[in-house]
């Protein structure tokens, strides 16, 4: 167990661009957090709505720099190659810290000498921190990936060790809105998830956020990443043979058969006389609510 006398330090890395609405709340979320060794980077994309003026009534208690960069993982980036923790985690400004976060996360990130990541619960809340819902991850494995518009991971509540990132990162620079799916995979990749049903952040959806003004270039985004995924899985399923070939298509298709299995639980959910008037209302509102429309 981690000695909660000489706790690891924390490298928190939290992008903006003209995201001053909520970002107050953010920050103040983690520096309050009960945590003895906190270095938190803000890397902004020369912001002009306020959002200086934010980072500076901080002070000396955060690190900030303003310049202009190649979009948010290139900002990411950025502010990991600055710091020194030894844990890592990526904030959202819209995307608030629950308390007590991190001593959680570092009582069971506890190997510094081997890559590991682990995934948490979050709160989903509206433009008002008013909570409609919680995305909880029961498990992630390999088809996490392929499936993730119903299996998709929160990444407020994802965080890494150094040695996690050594291996598995940085961020895609060429991926603007599924870069967390390409990051965890190779995670996945490298080390098995430790999930905890806790929740650790908040997941904020409104008019103005990136997840839901960018929902149709993301979900473009997503079927190219995925396509590649694919075409990478073949390859090397040919490079092996026969016999991988026959257990690629079994895996496909057992993916299929799930797709198909919830598209046909929701359109029976929509015939419901009580559930098909919320099941309607919930898909209105959540943009990341799966389309099963083909």
């Amino acid at each position: 167990m981690t000695d909660p006398t000489n706790l690891p330090k924390f490298s928190i890395v939290l992008p903006s661009h003209n995201t001053a609405d909520h970002l107050r709340e953010t920050i103040e979320s983690i520096l309050d957090q009960d945590y003895p060794d906190i270095e938190f980077i803000i890397t902004d994309g020369g912001s002009t709505d306020g959002t200086l003026d934010i980072l500076r009534g901080f002070g000396d208690r955060i690190k900030w720099v303003s310049s202009p960069d190649d979009g948010q993982s290139d900002a990411i980036n950025k502010g990991f190659a600055m710091s020194t923790g030894a844990l890592h985690y990526w904030a959202n400004a819209d995307d608030p810290l629950e308390p007590n976060a991190l001593r959680h996360v570092a009582g069971l990130l506890t190997d510094l000498s081997a890559p590991q990541w682990m995934v948490g619960a979050a709160r989903l809340i509206d433009g008002k921190g008013n909570e409609f819902g919680r995305r909880i991850v029961s498990k992630v494995d390999e088809n996490s990936f392929l499936l993730w518009a119903v299996r998709w991971i929160p990444t407020q509540s994802v965080f890494w060790n150094r040695k996690m990132w050594e291996v598995a990162g940085p961020f895609d620079k060429d991926l603007h809105y599924v870069m967390d799916l390409g990051l965890w995979q190779r995670m996945y990749q490298t080390a098995p998830a430790i999930i905890t049903p806790k929740v650790l952040a908040s997941y904020r959806l409104h008019a103005d956020s990136k997840s839901i003004s960018g929902i149709e270039k993301s979900r473009d985004e997503r079927k190219l990443h995925l396509a590649r995924i694919i075409a990478r899985d073949m390859q090397t399923a040919q490079a092996s043979g026969e016999e991988a070939l026959v257990e690629l298509a079994d895996r496909y298709s057992n993916l299929i058969d799930e797709l198909a299995d919830q598209a046909a639980l929701v359109e029976r959910l929509k015939q419901h006389r009580l559930a098909g008037p919320l099941m309607r209302y919930y898909q209105r509102k959540t943009a990341w609510f799966p389309k099963f429309d083909v």
